[in-house]
């Protein structure tokens, strides 16, 4: 069994992402990170374009070159024998589960929700709500078997605050909150924590890809809605995350953090 803290990042192999900048984050504060992302195409979405499998490799290499150890999983978060083999693989190389951070998400369906395919609305829902449900019940007998863990969830300010034209995305980043706030009440006397963040306009591909375009894109977007005035970065989001996964948030559960800037205030 590792001697030093386990943490598993999912979403974790998009260069620029909040997913890699926590997987490093982690690594910088004395974690030993497994890391895991799809490592292809979705067969149902071909043409949505997910990270390559050499950058959750990529992710790992940085993770090592912080002198952390990495395990690099390549798995479907929306697949029950998916994710059980990847709690597995940790078990197997590390012996133990401090922190999961579920944050594999994506951004199908964007524009009128009338326009919006079922296939679509439901593969929002099988991504985030379901995807982090099946890492939490996989991951959390191995986080007991330890003495209790810390659990973060990426939602979004589109889960405290309906968005137009993002209704499939901000209805399962709703869930995600709602399931977040609901096992923080069972795992609480088990010694586990578990908490959301709820970033808001952070420059990543995946804004990138759901629409936002351009560095003048996203630069008019925080400058019409952002009171702070400047794109949130995965490393803003990482921080926050690191908070949670550390000692100083050990008394914090349940909590849905906004950290958009201003952008949303619920």
């Amino acid at each position: 069994m590792s001697s030093r803290r386990v943490a598993l990042v999912t979403g974790a192999g998009r260069g620029g992402g909040i997913g890699r900048a926590t997987a490093l984050r982690l690594a910088d504060d004395g974690f030993d990170v497994a890391v895991l992302d799809l490592g292809g195409r979705f067969a149902d979405f071909p043409e949505y374009e997910t990270a390559p499998p050499s950058e959750l490799d990529e992710t790992a290499e940085l993770v090592e070159a912080r002198g952390s150890a990495a395990l690099a999983i390549k798995a479907d978060v929306s697949v029950a024998t998916d994710v059980e083999s990847a709690v597995s693989a940790v078990k197997e190389r590390f012996g133990r589960l401090d922190v999961l951070v579920n944050n594999a998400g994506l951004g199908i369906g964007i524009g009128p929700f009338t326009q919006v395919t079922e296939a679509q609305w439901d593969k929002n829902f099988d991504v985030m709500p379901k995807g982090t449900f099946l890492c939490c019940r996989y991951a959390v007998p191995l986080m007991i078997s330890g003495g209790g863990g810390r659990i973060v969830n990426v939602a979004s300010q589109a889960g405290l605050k309906g968005f137009p034209f993002l209704a499939p995305y901000s209805a399962a980043k709703f869930a995600v909150v709602g399931f977040t706030q609901a096992i923080s009440q069972e795992l609480g006397p088990l010694g586990i924590t578990a908490n959301c963040v709820c970033p808001g306009t952070v420059d990543t591909p995946l804004l990138r890809i759901g629409g936002a375009g351009s560095d003048e894109g996203i630069a008019k977007l925080v400058e019409k809605t952002v009171p702070l005035k400047r794109a949130q970065t995965p490393e803003d989001v990482a921080g926050v995350i690191a908070f949670l996964a550390g000692p100083d948030g050990a008394y914090l559960t349940g909590a849905a953090l906004n950290i958009s800037g201003g952008q949303t205030i619920v």
